[in-house]
């Protein structure tokens, strides 16, 4: 199945999961679309100073692979610096959430799955 980034419907979400500002969500593929247990593939760009909070992950596991940018990542209890190329797992029952710490825009793939 072939999708064109820019012809993907962006939406903006106040404040993701308690988080700060606005951040755009492209749902490249969802759940109906895979033959597996992945449930979505979404590119998402969060502006300076915006951020997804901090939240649990129960019966699914979600990867964040950054693009572009700097941020810093909460991978449970610990925080770590991200920027271009690096990589997120969190799995079920654990907590997760970024933060984008530069000055341009940080782009980045988010990978979910269903734990079977």
């Amino acid at each position: 199945m072939y999708r064109k980034l820019q012809l993907v419907e962006e939406k903006r979400i106040q404040n993701a999961r308690g988080g700060h500002g606005t951040t755009a969500m492209k749902h490249i593929f969802t759940e109906e679309e895979f033959g597996s247990s992945m449930t979505h593939l979404i590119f998402v760009t969060i502006p300076p100073g915006s951020s997804v909070g901090v939240h649990e992950h129960s019966g699914d596991e979600e990867v964040y692979f950054i693009l572009e940018g700097q941020g810093r990542v909460w991978d449970d209890e610990k925080e770590y610096p991200v920027g271009p190329n690096d990589t997120v797992l969190t799995n079920s029952g654990h907590r997760h959430g970024i933060e984008n710490t530069g000055k341009q825009d940080l782009r980045m793939l988010a990978i979910i799955g269903k734990v079977v």
